[in-house]
């Protein structure tokens, strides 16, 4: 402790460059401390209204799905009212959804296998990425072994 009993450093002529540099990093350890807790601060709310409307989307789309059902159900006793046998409005409709079902299967199995997941870009970014640190290492185990570099070191 120094002047008056505050905590400061001696000035920077009295230290060496390993304590400045330690106390760059140190006091840039707690600086990127207390901005993940001031993130964490300022996104936990927004975090946990994120979650509960997730549970209301959940329970919507679970509510819709079963009205969905009962839409069939009724749509079933419908048709089989109008053709006098209910067991056929059920055939119909459950032969109905399965044409469905069969059309958007195809669609989608269409669909993906127009997808394209060779990520080629990427391939190719990391292949560049690659002979460049080796290109970087050739050059300098050249340039280690040149004679002009050793006659400097002497």
């Amino acid at each position: 402790m120094t002047e008056a009993g505050t905590d400061r450093m001696p000035p920077a002529a009295e230290r060496g460059v390993g304590d400045i540099v330690k106390n760059i990093v140190d006091e840039a350890q707690v600086l990127i401390k207390y901005e993940v807790e001031l993130a964490k601060a300022e996104l936990m709310p927004s975090a946990k209204a994120a979650g509960k409307a997730g549970g209301m989307f959940g329970g919507a789309g679970v509510l819709a799905l079963y009205a969905l059902g009962l839409i069939f159900i009724g749509l079933s006793v419908l048709i089989g009212d109008a053709l006098g046998r209910v067991w056929l409005g059920f055939l119909i409709m459950a032969v109905g959804l399965l044409v469905i079902a069969g059309i958007l299967g195809l669609i989608g199995k269409l669909s993906m296998d127009k997808a394209d997941f060779s990520a080629t870009q990427t391939k190719a970014s990391a292949q560049a990425s690659v002979n460049a640190v080796k290109g970087a290492l050739n050059r300098a185990t050249v340039a280690a072994k040149t004679p002009a570099l050793e006659k400097r070191h002497d």
